[in-house]
C-alpha cells in the first residue's frame, strides 16, 4: 500500500463522541491517523505505513451501509479516498472526507463492542480495514503504534466528554431560561384568560364563560355523560338598594350574593354573574340531585342576608331553571330558564320555578 502523506489543515467542526447520541456540534477535530490530538501520540512515519500496510483494503459504492449502529464489531476502518457519514442518531451527523480520518476503534480495541453509529458511504469510498488479525504482528514489531492508537482513543473520548459536559452545562442553562420564560408566559396566558372569563365585581365568572361552557355542557350531554342543568338568579327590587344608597353599596350587596353562591357550589359547578343582579349557575348530573331544594337552599341563604344598610330592606331572589333537553341550543336552554325566571318574578317573586 502506498505510503500516505499530509492532509488538510480544515477541521470539521462536528464531535464525534462515541457511545452517546446527541445532535451536539463542538470544536473537536476528527480523529485522524495522520493528526496528534493537540499534538499528542504522533504515529512515527514508519509507524503509519506499518498500519495501513497490516489493513486490508475495502471499496464500497454510494449509499452502501459499512457499519450498523448496535451491531457488535471487532475491527476499525481509516479512509482512504471518498466521503463516508457517521449517524449517530437524534440528528447528530458527521461527515468523514480526509485521507486518514478513522472511526470504529473502540470495537478494535475491545472486540464485541456494540457499534455506537451506522456508517455509509455517501460517494464511492476506499477504507483501509484493520481487524483483529493485525494485532499481534503490530504488537510484535510496532507495539508504540498500539500504545499511540489506544492512547488517542482514551484521550479523544475524555476530551469529547469534558467538551460535552460544557456543551450539556451551557445547554441545561438555555433550557433553563426557557423554561422559565416559559412558565412566565404560560402564567401570563393563564392570567389573562382568567381575567377575560371573570367578573371583576364578584370574582364569579362571566357572561362570555357561561356561554362556552353551556355549549360544552350541551355536547357532554348528547353524548350521554350526563345532564346539565342551568338556574338563573334576579334579585327581587335590587333597583332600589342602588337609587336609596348608591352603587357601591348595590356593588356591596351583589358581592355579598356572589359569596351565597359559592357556599352552594360543587367542584364541578360554574357560577356566574350575568349582568347587572342576575346571576346563572350551570351545573351537572341532575338525576343524582334534588334541583328544586338546592335552589330553595340558595334563594333562603340570600333572603337571610341582614340589611345591606340601616333602613333598607332585605334582599331576595327569584329562581328559574331547566335541565338539558334532546335538541336543546345553548341559547334555547338559557331562553327556557330565564322565561321560567320570570315567571317566578310574575307569581309573587321569591320563589323558584324548575322544570327538569
Amino acid at each position: 500500500m502506498k505510503n500516505i502523506k499530509g492532509t488538510s489543515d480544515h477541521f470539521p467542526p462536528q464531535c464525534l463522541f462515541r457511545g452517546l447520541s446527541l445532535s451536539f456540534h463542538t470544536k473537536l477535530p476528527m480523529p485522524n491517523l495522520l493528526k496528534p490530538i493537540d499534538g499528542r501520540y504522533a504515529f512515527s512515519p514508519e509507524e503509519i505505513q506499518a498500519i495501513f500496510d497490516a489493513g486490508k483494503e475495502a471499496h464500497y459504492p454510494a449509499g452502501r451501509v459499512i457499519i450498523e449502529k448496535g451491531e457488535p464489531g471487532d475491527s476499525m476502518f481509516i479512509l482512504l479516498e471518498g466521503v463516508v457519514q457517521i449517524n449517530l442518531g437524534f440528528e447528530a451527523i458527521s461527515t468523514l472526507r480526509e485521507r486518514g480520518d478513522y472511526f470504529g476503534e473502540l470495537a478494535f480495541l475491545h472486540p464485541g463492542h456494540a457499534r455506537a453509529a451506522t456508517v455509509r458511504a455517501i460517494e464511492d469510498t476506499k477504507l483501509c480495514v484493520l481487524g483483529q488479525e493485525v494485532i499481534e504482528p503490530l504488537y510484535e514489531q510496532y507495539p508504540k503504534a498500539l500504545l499511540n492508537l489506544f492512547r488517542r482513543t482514551c484521550a479523544f473520548l475524555i476530551d469529547s466528554e469534558e467538551t460535552l459536559l460544557a456543551e450539556l452545562s451551557a445547554k441545561h442553562e438555555a433550557l433553563t431560561r426557557s423554561y422559565d420564560h416559559l412558565r412566565r408566559t404560560k402564567k401570563e396566558l393563564s392570567d389573562q384568560e382568567i381575567r377575560a372569563q371573570t367578573d371583576e365585581l364578584t370574582g364569579l365568572y362571566n357572561r362570555r364563560c357561561l356561554m362556552e361552557q353551556l355549549a360544552r355542557g350541551i355536547e357532554s350531554s348528547k353524548a350521554g355523560e350526563g345532564r346539565i342543568g342551568l338556574m338563573m338568579l334576579d334579585l327581587d327590587k335590587f333597583k332600589p338598594i342602588n337609587d336609596n344608597f348608591g352603587h357601591p353599596v348595590g356593588d356591596e350587596l351583589l358581592r355579598q350574593v356572589a359569596e351565597v353562591l359559592k357556599r352552594f357550589i360543587r367542584s364541578d359547578d360554574l357560577p356566574c354573574r350575568y349582568g347587572g343582579d342576575e346571576f346563572a349557575l350551570l351545573f351537572r348530573g341532575v338525576e343524582k340531585m334534588p334541583v328544586e331544594k338546592r335552589a330553595n337552599d340558595i334563594r333562603a341563604a340570600i333572603e337571610a342576608l341582614p340589611p345591606i344598610r340601616p333602613g333598607a330592606n332585605r334582599i331576595s331572589v327569584s329562581i328559574g331553571g331547566s335541565a338539558y333537553r334532546p335538541g336543546d341550543t345553548p341559547e334555547s336552554l338559557l331562553k327556557r330558564a330565564d322565561s321560567l325566571l320570570y315567571q317566578a318574578k310574575s307569581k309573587g317573586r321569591n320563589r323558584v320555578h324548575w322544570e327538569p
